[in-house]
Order: C-alpha cells, then sequence, then structure tokens
C-alpha cells in the first residue's frame, strides 16, 4: 500500500471472505495492475479474511450457518484479525503503551543529539495503522494519541536539552566568578 501511497494514489482498504486466498493477502484491486489511473485517484484493495466462519448446529437434520463478522488491524506491516472492535482497540492499546514505553525513550535519545548537533528534535515517525472500514473510528482515535506522545517526545527532547545547555551556562559563569575573584 505504501507503493500506492508513494506514487500519489489514494489507497482505500476493504475486506472479502475468500476459500481461496489465505487471510491478510490481497485478493483483487481496482482498478487492476497495469492499467492507467490518475494521480491522485483511488485504488481499492481488497484483503482477504480467510473462509467465510460457519458454524453448524443441528435442527431437525438440516444444518444452520451462523456468521461471524471478523476485522482486521495492521501495525506497520503486521497483520491481526480480530472480532471485534474491543479486540481492535486492545491491539491499539499495546501499539499506544509501546510508542510510550519503546520508542519514547530511544527516540528522546536521538532528540536530544540533534540539538547538540544545532538541529530541532525530531517527532518520530508514526506507525502505518489500516483496518476494517468499520474500525475507522477507533484508529483515528488512536493514530491521534500515538501523535500526541510522539510531538511531546520531541518537545520534551528540547526542553531538556535546552535546560542542560543553560546549566551548563550557569556553571561555565561560577567559574569565571570564581577564577576573578581568586
Amino acid at each position: 500500500m505504501t507503493d500506492l501511497e508513494a506514487v500519489l494514489f489514494v489507497v482505500a482498504v476493504q475486506t472479502a471472505y475468500s476459500a481461496s486466498v489465505a487471510v491478510g493477502l490481497v485478493i483483487s484491486q481496482d482498478p487492476i495492475g497495469g492499467s492507467f489511473a490518475a494521480s491522485g485517484s483511488t485504488v481499492t484493495i481488497t484483503v482477504s479474511l480467510g473462509p467465510e466462519p460457519v458454524r453448524e448446529q443441528a435442527e431437525g437434520g438440516s444444518a444452520k450457518r451462523k456468521h461471524y463478522k471478523r476485522y482486521f488491524v495492521e501495525i506497520d506491516g503486521q497483520y491481526f484479525e480480530v472480532n471485534s472492535q474491543a479486540e481492535a482497540e486492545q491491539k491499539l492499546r499495546h501499539a499506544l503503551a509501546l510508542a510510550q514505553t519503546v520508542i519514547a525513550p530511544e527516540a528522546t535519545d536521538r532528540s536530544a543529539k540533534r540539538i547538540r548537533r544545532g538541529k530541532r528534535a525530531a517527532t518520530p515517525a508514526l506507525p502505518t495503522i489500516n483496518a476494517s472500514p468499520e474500525l475507522a473510528q477507533v484508529v483515528d482515535e488512536y493514530r491521534e494519541r500515538i501523535n500526541a506522545v510522539y510531538r511531546q517526545i520531541a518537545v520534551d527532547a528540547e526542553l531538556r536539552e535546552l535546560m542542560r545547555l543553560k546549566m551548563l551556562d550557569d556553571d561555565e559563569d561560577d567559574a569565571i566568578t570564581t577564577l576573578l575573584l581568586h
């Protein structure tokens, strides 16, 4: 999908059941590959949910099918099949926790080094998050929460480095005053 976005297409993802295409693989693309599409137009990718789930119940000698709704969440290329919005939120909460506990300290260190070289603190790249269309609202909410964490990382790193530099300046002023008085 990022290849399509890199050449300025809008990518829409939908899902469908497929008995012949494995979960997470592309069933189809519209327009089809190799055909002409104007830059900025939408390319719809249909991703397989795998075979349609079937639960058979014997009722008067006949079998009755019961269908279950299935969704997917994809975070930085990792594909998760989920059965409910709550399960999708659990995966997104995990991504947010990783942003806060793993990415934040690493990014803070990188930003401090950038500031020492005279550059601005860098905001980490947001993870790529895609999901079933039904989950768009919850994905947008978590994407914004992760983005807020990442923006705060850059601000915190810049403040810490400025405070460190100020403390160094204060120490130098104290040392010069001490030398002049003696």
